[in-house]
């Protein structure tokens, strides 16, 4: 048996050797290929960052210019969660109080616009909810938001989203997931090598550790670029090099998602074969000549967790829910579900996600992600997205997307 001696060393010496390797892995991504611009830089690593209030951010996500969720690249501080043991929860701490007061006062009033206020159930490090969810402008990760953002799997944006200094020293940072260590109330944090696990916890009232804001910036919506493409106007969502995505401005048919009540996904769907079928032949060859293979990605629905089959080999789709929160608002809510029996999300981007049919009148429309069971399909009902979905032999709104070139 190891002595307890023996063990501390050889786990010292595997984290050091863990944080070698990374560092020799990421050593050839800090090459620039393009000049900075003045407020956007991009670089070979995998993060674009903005620089807002004096602060240079990491952009976590971009939702097609229109939403970024921020995260400051370095420790601004080192701070107690709490000063009290009994304001040791998120909602009651004093780095809350700190970050959506005094931080957030700092920027400018031109700025503060567009810092949005936003929604954040409260998980322990289990992901079970914990305490009260709370609406922040600023606010710290979760676990379960830096595992999604900055994952393991992924070592450039492992390394250099969660690896943070102070004063050029790397140190440890607070996040807002919090436990129960007995009948204290603790914290955990990110290391200062990157890792967080279910034994690094402090004491809110007791440790200072560095705090690395984060937030979301919305941009006014209802400005998508519009294209004519085959004959219809299109919404362009995202630019990507040569080619981008567009999604039809209007419901242009109203069909089954499936023709019969059987099982079925995106894969083996009636729509699936005729809108890369039938429709994607109503394009003459020149158009058709535009339009991208793609392979699609088809997840388990976020809340219910039905099976979303095998990824597809697709021309002509239509968004997932995953799509379609990034692109039209509600990506918060689709990996942060409000409560355990709440079944759609509704929000300030209801009116960007609903839509008409050329003549006007307002319609559901279909995803292509499945609902809460193997026979049913995620819809966006007026707006809402319907996370539970409805039969696929119902007929709702359809709006083709696709990749074509530019």
């Amino acid at each position: 048996m190891l002595k307890k001696r023996d063990y501390k060393a050889k786990r010292l010496m595997l984290i050091i050797i863990f944080s070698l390797l990374m560092l020799l892995l990421i050593s050839g991504c800090s090459k620039k290929t393009t000049e900075p611009d003045p407020d956007i830089i991009i670089t070979d690593d995998p993060f674009e960052y903005v620089h807002l209030n004096n602060i240079e951010w990491i952009v976590l996500e971009n939702l097609g210019g229109i939403k970024k969720l921020l995260l400051s690249k370095e420790i601004l501080s080192l701070r107690d969660m709490s000063y009290m043991a009994f304001g040791a929860l998120w909602e009651d701490s004093d780095m809350r109080e700190y970050l959506n007061g005094e931080f957030y006062n700092s920027f400018s009033d031109e700025d503060k616009p567009f810092i949005s206020e936003k929604f954040h159930p409260s998980l322990n490090y289990d992901g079970e909810p914990f305490i009260h969810p709370t609406t922040d402008k600023i606010f710290l990760l979760s676990v379960q938001e830096i595992d999604h953002y900055m994952p393991i799997t992924n070592l450039p944006k492992f390394y250099l989203g969660r690896v943070a200094q102070y004063n050029g020293e790397p140190k440890e940072w607070w996040t807002r997931t919090y436990n129960m260590s007995g009948n204290r109330v603790v914290v955990h944090f990110v290391s200062h090598w990157g890792i967080h696990s279910p034994s690094f916890y402090a004491l809110p009232d007791v440790n200072t550790i560095g705090v690395r804001p984060a937030m979301w910036i919305d941009y006014p919506r209802g400005n998508y670029e519009t294209i004519d493409f085959g004959g219809e106007r299109w919404l362009v969502l995202e630019k990507d090099g040569d080619k981008q995505l567009i999604i039809s401005q209007h419901i242009l048919f109203t069909l089954h998602y499936h023709n019969s009540t059987t099982t079925t996904t995106w894969e083996t769907s009636d729509m699936r074969e005729f809108l890369n079928g039938e429709y994607y032949n109503t394009f003459d060859a020149s158009s058709r000549a535009q339009i991208r293979t793609v392979i699609n990605e088809n997840l388990d629905n976020q809340w219910h967790g039905t099976d979303g089959g095998n990824d597809t080999e697709d021309k002509i789709f239509m968004l997932s829910l995953r799509e379609v929160a990034k692109y039209f608002g509600g990506l918060d809510k689709l990996y942060n579900r409000p409560t355990p029996t709440t079944s759609y999300i509704t929000d300030e981007y209801n009116e960007a996600r609903e839509a008409t049919t050329k003549e006007g009148y307002s319609r559901p429309w279909w995803l292509r992600s499945p609902g809460d069971g193997s026979h049913t399909a995620s819809i966006i009902m007026f707006g809402p997205i319907l996370m539970y979905g409805d039969h696929v032999f119902q007929s709702w709104g359809v709006r083709p997307a696709m990749w074509i070139s530019r």
